[in-house]
């Protein structure tokens, strides 16, 4: 379930920093999960008031207040992903370090290497 949970934080994270075109209704649910990227330790802290802000700032009204004028849902779609961009640039990829995300086959190993080495049971 921790692998679940981190995939799709991953998964969050690499396409809002790496799309050139996204709707607002996807980066509501990717926002949302860098949000409980950060609840879950896998994010800084620190970053919490950014995604706060880019929830509102990736909105089409925010979108074309920014720029001042009408814009399609294309143009839209370009600027919002151009937001997220540059606001992500310098964030660090999600840690699992914190959650208990096992290695497929990893269970296993460790237990065959306590049957080596009793003296490693806790």
């Amino acid at each position: 379930k921790a692998r679940t949970v981190a995939n799709e934080i991953g998964r969050a994270y690499g396409i809002l920093r790496n799309s050139y075109s996204i709707s607002s209704k996807e980066v509501l649910n990717l926002l949302s999960m860098l949000r409980l990227g950060t609840d879950l330790g896998m994010l800084p802290e620190e970053h919490r008031g950014t995604i706060d802000e880019l929830f509102m700032r990736t909105q089409p009204a925010h979108l074309q207040q920014q720029l001042d004028s009408k814009l399609t849902g294309e143009e839209r779609d370009a600027l919002r992903a151009d937001v997220m961009r540059d606001k992500l640039k310098d964030w660090p990829p999600p840690s699992t370090q914190d959650l208990d995300v096992i290695t497929p086959g990893q269970d296993k190993q460790e237990k065959q290497a306590k049957k080596k080495d009793p003296q490693t049971d806790e």
